[in-house]
């Protein structure tokens, strides 16, 4: 269940101040674009992120979206591309 884990990317671990780039939120936001969502792909977490991730996981038939990303997030956007 990731929206139980700690996720150190995930919205709520990340205040406005300490918003810092991230390799993996970079990666899903570009997977997210192919997949045609409108993203800045800046590394950072925010809600445009998080509503693409949650239409994609929607779309998959999902029943949780993820809080955060992480390897298994990014392998999943993987494939849905």
């Amino acid at each position: 269940n990731l929206s139980m884990s700690f996720n150190p990317y995930s919205a709520s671990s990340l205040g406005a101040a300490a918003a810092t780039s991230s390799p993996q939120v970079a990666e899903a936001q570009q997977l997210l674009r192919q997949l045609g969502y409108t993203l800045e792909v800046d590394g950072i977490w925010g809600p445009k992120t998080s509503s693409a991730l949650t239409a994609v996981w929607m779309a998959l038939g999902k029943l949780e979206t993820p809080g955060g990303i992480d390897s298994a997030v990014l392998q999943t956007l993987r494939q849905a591309g």
